[in-house]
């Protein structure tokens, strides 16, 4: 029989997109087509949640095909006490999916809180998608959201979280805390496996877009790349230049009205310099900078976003505290943090073990890459880049780094490569950083490599020039055992 999951939060915010997108890329590795599937949906715009998975992954159906109702039709029903219908509707529309799929991903809604268009309160709520998860024929996977909570809490929200659905009539898979404090054990004392998420920021924070959004703002400079920064924490400019400098923070975003063109400069000038990488600057009361410091912030070539709202300071602090990343198609970072949170803290193998799954004999382009990252996990290996400084490949890098494939050393000067990777926006702050012509290991890798061409008449002081090449200094470090490859 082919698996079918249902995800279900325990509560607004615990994360279970996380959770979906990894159990998704899990049995993406051993079948194909799948299904993904939401009971309900908004009526517009379209779920983010069911778009990425239904984008991402090869699936038996598109968007239009992999929903029950929208909240609007479900609010119909349940007011009119048509509760039975309700559900039919969605059994209907959710076998003709499961019937051209060989697994299916169910993102149920969320068991407590409110849910729009589902039955409200609790209690009903929990009977409510039990009962779909019952009627799906799946086995469900409650995600409990541990932000700010200790380690006994955790584990009790779990132990509630599994008896809750077990005692609504529904069967546990697995029970899975997300975002709990770094260091957090996996819940203990279950009949089933449980496992432990920690609080990744990169993936909960929003990005510079999604505020753009939330403020209704202009974009006055800042492509793609820019608005696709996260923002990490929030510094109102309003006090004098050095104040403002001791409070900016790496990922924070500014906030400061239009006029004060001395902090818009001062905090460019930081972020260029590389004392602090920035998310990006919000202009508040609709006040465009003057037109000089737009052009002395235009040469500092910062890439950082500058946003103008007609919102007073309050109110956009006030709104950007309220905003939650969310992974959608349009967040390809959030995606890999995401991803590399589940896999590194989720067994794989236990939960395709106890799914029951068995490899397909089709191998699609997504199984075949995953193939290759399992493989590199398995045997987890210090790979060395030559061209550290190169965009394409601290793109890579960091999504390497993210989904925890190999452990990287970038070849270069480390102030350049910094100034890069944040003019770009990833973070590269796990690789190791080494510039050739600086390194204590230039004077052996220097003699190393003399010997080697001694028959070409290589002499020692050439060889000391040659080695401070990236090429050549990342092969030497192969060969000296510092790097795999």
């Amino acid at each position: 029989m082919a698996p079918r999951v249902y995800v279900a939060g325990l509560g607004p915010g615990a994360g279970k997109a996380t959770v979906a997108l990894g159990l998704a890329e899990l049995l993406s590795r051993r079948v194909t087509p799948l299904g993904m599937f939401r009971p309900v949906v908004p009526a517009a715009p379209e779920d983010p949640v069911l778009t990425l998975l239904t984008t991402r992954y090869p699936v038996a159906a598109g968007y239009a095909d992999s929903y029950g109702v929208t909240a609007t039709e479900a609010a119909a029903l349940a007011a009119e006490g048509r509760q039975e219908e309700l559900i039919g509707r969605i059994v209907d529309r959710y076998r003709e999916l499961d019937r051209r799929s060989a697994a299916v991903v169910v993102v149920g809604g969320d068991v407590t809180g409110t849910d729009e268009g589902t039955p409200s309160g609790p209690d009903r709520l929990l009977a409510f998608h039990a009962r779909l998860a019952t009627e799906f024929g799946g086995v469900v996977v409650p995600v409990v959201d541990g932000l700010d909570r200790g380690p006994e809490m955790v584990t009790a929200a779990a132990r509630t979280a599994y008896h809750d659905v077990v005692g609504a009539g529904a069967t546990v898979l697995t029970v899975i805390a997300n975002r709990v404090p770094p260091g957090t054990p996996a819940p203990a004392g279950l009949p089933v496996p449980a496992y432990a998420i920690p609080e990744v920021p990169a993936v909960s924070a929003p990005t510079v877009a999604e505020v753009a959004a939330a403020l209704d703002a202009t974009v006055l400079t800042g492509g793609p790349a820019a608005l696709d920064r996260d923002v990490l924490d929030v510094v109102v400019g309003a006090a004098h230049v050095p104040a403002l400098l001791d409070h900016l923070t790496d990922g924070c975003l500014m906030i400061t009205p239009g006029d004060r063109a001395d902090l818009l400069v001062a905090a460019s000038a930081a972020h260029a310099a590389g004392n602090v990488t920035l998310a990006g600057l919000v202009l508040t009361l609709g006040e465009r900078p003057d037109p000089r410091a737009v052009r002395v912030i235009e040469r500092l070539n910062t890439g950082l976003a500058v946003l103008v709202t007609k919102h007073d300071s309050f109110q956009t602090v006030s709104t950007v505290a309220r905003l939650e990343g969310r992974l959608a198609v349009g967040s390809p970072r959030k995606v890999d943090a995401a991803l590399g949170a589940f896999e590194a803290h989720v067994d794989s193998a236990e939960i395709s073990r106890r799914l029951d799954v068995t490899r397909s004999h089709r191998v699609t382009p997504l199984m075949f890459e995953n193939d290759l990252i399992d493989r590199a996990r398995s045997q987890r290996r210090h790979l060395v880049l030559p061209e550290g400084t190169e965009r394409r490949v601290l793109r890579a890098a960091e999504t390497v780094l993210r989904r925890g494939v190999a452990d990287l050393t970038l070849l270069g000067d480390p102030a350049e490569i910094t100034r890069r990777a944040s003019e770009l926006g990833v973070d590269i702050s796990a690789a190791r950083l080494v510039d050739p012509e600086r390194s204590d290991w230039r004077d052996g890798f220097a003699a190393r490599y003399a010997e080697l061409r001694r028959h070409r008449g290589v002499p020692l002081d050439q060889a000391y020039d040659v080695v401070r090449d990236p090429n050549y200094f990342g092969t030497l470090m192969v060969d000296a055992g510092l790097a795999d490859g």
